[in-house]
């Protein structure tokens, strides 16, 4: 069975020099074959699902979308070898396409979710077939509003194929009991009932509820081998939805690619990168939008801190933050998180991108680090001060990296414990801070430049104070 490989894009939109997205690809393990696209607004996610339905479904490009006097280029390549692209040689609207049609992925074999994804709830008596109400929806834009066809496709369902979508829907909206086509007065619309028995018209669904009904067909309507592309799965939906829609989307990407563009945590999940899922973030450079990617090495030492059961809070949802982030800091546990936070508040500083609860213990700081660069996303790290080897040699391996040191040993004074392992009033570790948490006077003006170097470092979009040489 085939398997994309890579969506390569030049030229097209907030891309200019060629960027290649890597593909997933399915291997049987739950969200073995998602590809999930992360970064900030206007950074090319959508892009990419563009990209690709313009390859299989070739149409013109508008003007605002090109580079002038450029050819734009997109292609994609299968894990067979075979390659399809589309490109404007002549610099016009038109695109010619090069590669062989009848060669998978062809149209057929791709589902596609916009962001604008609101249908029409009442239409006529007509009825869709799976591949006619697919080929149809291929072509459409987002600009040309709701989806008229979304009723029809439903009501040709099976009575048995009634009850899987029914199953899955279940899945993603625990409140649904039951749904039925029905009709009044010519036209055809979808009528559900909560687990309360209240029975509604499906014009009466929110935002939410009706963008689940989309995500869900197209989930439905695939099949193993098949590529499904959805535009933000989490729009309009309260974070454990979100957590259910993660759920299901990483068990239909086990025998397909599922590639998805997110702003959403919810939506990454360290077990699916484990699994062979692919996370890649996109970003606005001087040259234009560029993709980082985790390394395969990175992501084998991921595999290390999720078995560590002890520290749970290391990969949950605020640590997967990191990935939407534009810029982090990496300090090395949940105290200096918590102090520093505090610090910076009382002095009116700007809020420092602190990652997570800390990456617990400065042994895990570099792995963080490597994250980031993988991922392009500026990054800086505090070590405690008895740490000043660990310190030396992540400057060393992360030069690109701003890199410093507590004034102290610790962030927070710890005492010394007696013979049976309880605290006593002395101090076996200095702080910056003392054991309620106040900053020591001594270390105040330390400690304040130290977070103003980081400041201005993120303020020049990460990018260090060139080093002047001495005269």
């Amino acid at each position: 069975m085939p398997f994309l490989k890579s969506i390569s894009v030049e030229n097209f939109r907030g891309f200019f020099a060629q960027q290649a997205v890597i593909m997933a690809q399915p291997n049987g393990k739950v969200g073995s074959g998602l590809t999930i696209l992360v970064g900030p607004n206007n950074a090319g996610k959508t892009t990419i699902l563009n990209a690709l339905r313009l390859v299989l479904s070739p149409r013109h490009v508008d003007l605002e979308q090109r580079h002038e006097g450029k050819v734009l280029k997109i292609s994609i390549e299968s894990d067979a070898g075979e390659s399809k692209s589309v490109s404007n040689p002549d610099l016009g609207a038109t695109l010619v396409f090069a590669g062989d049609a009848s060669k998978w992925p062809k149209l057929e074999d791709f589902r596609s979710v916009p962001s604008r994804r609101s249908w029409a709830p009442y239409v006529g008596q007509q009825k869709l077939p799976r591949g006619d109400y697919w080929n149809t929806t291929a072509t459409r834009e987002p600009r040309d509003g709701d989806d008229p066809y979304f009723v029809s496709r439903v009501a040709d369902f099976s009575v048995e194929d009634r009850l899987k979508f029914g199953d899955l829907l279940k899945e993603l909206l625990p409140q649904l009991n039951t749904w039925r086509i029905e009709i009044s007065r010519g036209q055809t619309f979808i009528q559900y009932e909560t687990k309360s028995g209240a029975r509604h018209a499906a014009d009466l669904f929110g935002d939410g509820m009706a963008s689940l009904f989309r995500v869900a067909l197209t989930l439905f309507d695939s099949m193993p081998g098949q590529i499904v592309a959805i535009d933000e799965p989490e729009l309009s939906l309260h974070p454990q939805a979100q957590k259910l829609v993660a759920n299901v989307l990483a068990r239909f990407a086990s025998d397909r690619q599922v590639l998805i563009a997110t702003h959403s945590p919810y939506l990454v999940n360290w077990a699916d990168i484990v699994a062979g899922a692919k996370v890649l973030r996109l970003s606005q450079s001087e040259d234009g939008i560029v993709i980082g990617k985790l390394a395969d090495d990175t992501v084998s030492d991921i595999e290390r801190l999720i078995d560590d059961w002890q520290k749970p809070n290391l990969l949950d949802a605020v640590a997967r933050e990191v990935f939407f982030a534009d810029e982090v800091l990496f300090l090395e546990g949940q105290e200096d998180v918590g102090l520093l936070r505090k610090f910076a508040l009382e002095k009116g500083m700007r809020a420092l991108p602190a990652f997570g609860y800390g990456a617990g213990g400065a042994g895990n700081i570099p792995l963080f680090l490597r994250m980031a660069r993988d991922l392009k996303i500026p990054a800086a790290a505090i070590f405690d001060g008895d740490h000043p080897d660990e310190k030396a040699a992540a400057e060393m391996q992360f030069p690109d990296c701003l890199v410093e040191l507590l004034g102290a040993p610790d962030i927070r004074d710890k005492p010394k414990r007696n013979e049976k392992g309880k605290e006593t009033e002395e101090i076996g570790k200095e702080g910056v801070f003392d054991r309620r948490g106040r900053i020591k006077e001594k270390y105040e003006a330390g400690f304040l430049a130290l977070l103003n170097r980081i400041s201005n470092f993120f303020v020049r979009g990460g990018k260090k104070r060139p080093r002047v040489a001495p005269r």
